[in-house]
This record gives C-alpha cells, sequence and structure tokens, in this order.
C-alpha cells in the first residue's frame, strides 16, 4: 500500500516537476522499485521520452529489476524507440550489459541483434555488452564447480 502511494507521488514528481534535478531523481527512483508489481507500474514512464531513458537505465542496471525491464522493453521495444531520441537507442544495450544469466543472455540477444544495426554505434555497442555477459558467465560456470566442491565440504 506504502509502495503504490510512494509509486504515483514519484510519477507526479516525474510529470509534474519544473526543476530538472527532482525529475531526474523521481525517474531514477521509479526505476528502482523492486517489487515486480510496482516495477510493472513504473515501467510505462520511461516512455516520456529523453527523460524516461533515466529510469530506463537504473531498471536494466540493477542485477534484480533487469529481467523484468528486458522482459518490459521486449512488448515496447517500437514504443521505446518511437518515444526515445535515436542516438539513444545504442545506450539500453551498454545499460543491459550487466546481464549474467543464460536467460537474460537469451533475451538480449533476442532484443538488441537486429536492432542493433539499425542504431547510432549499435553494432559496437551490442558486441561489447554481449562480451561482457558472455564473460560474467564464463566466469560464473568457471566458478561453479569449486564453489559447488567447498559447500558440499562445508555439509560433511
Amino acid at each position: 500500500k506504502d509502495g503504490d502511494a510512494l509509486l504515483d507521488a514519484l510519477r507526479a514528481v516525474a510529470a509534474g516537476s519544473k526543476d530538472a534535478n527532482e525529475r531526474d531523481d523521481a525517474y531514477r527512483a521509479l526505476g528502482s522499485f523492486r517489487e515486480p508489481a510496482l516495477l510493472a507500474r513504473a515501467l510505462p514512464a520511461a516512455l516520456s521520452g529523453r527523460e524516461g531513458a533515466t529510469l530506463l537505465r537504473q531498471a536494466l542496471e540493477d542485477d534484480v529489476t533487469r529481467p523484468q525491464a528486458l522482459a518490459w522493453m521486449g512488448e515496447n521495444i517500437d514504443a521505446l524507440a518511437a518515444a526515445h531520441p535515436a542516438e539513444q537507442h545504442a545506450m539500453w544495450m551498454s545499460w543491459a550489459a550487466g546481464a549474467c544469466t543464460a536467460g537474460e543472455r537469451v533475451r538480449f540477444v533476442a532484443l538488441f541483434e537486429a536492432r542493433s544495426a539499425k542504431a547510432e554505434a549499435g553494432p559496437q555497442k551490442y558486441r561489447e555488452a554481449l562480451d561482457e555477459i558472455d564473460l560474467c558467465l564464463a566466469m560464473r560456470y568457471a566458478r561453479q564447480a569449486p564453489f559447488n566442491t567447498f559447500l558440499a565440504g562445508l555439509a560433511k
């Protein structure tokens, strides 16, 4: 209940404040909701153009909110592309580069592989982000077996 009231208050500030710093803070806070239902209500504010990108960046850069933000982007990518300047589109890939699960990688590729060719500096940003994702996954897989062995030793 309190989260709903906070979300509504933040959306009002984001939409109505004359202070650019207040609007930026409000969009950043909107992208920080970790409760899936609240984040689902907050994400459409990302369609408000250049300023809404702050919300999107916040949600994509956080490990907890990234999967939901990527899923939402997949459903709304055309509206996002229309709402944001073309030079910003390649940045979405950089913001999502912290993805470190196989599922997030699949979603990232599905979302950006074809679109990257159309974005300014898109192919480069796509390759850089995908390399970062792949390195994270390789590191995770390399550490998995030794970590499991360590945990098995603790259980004895």
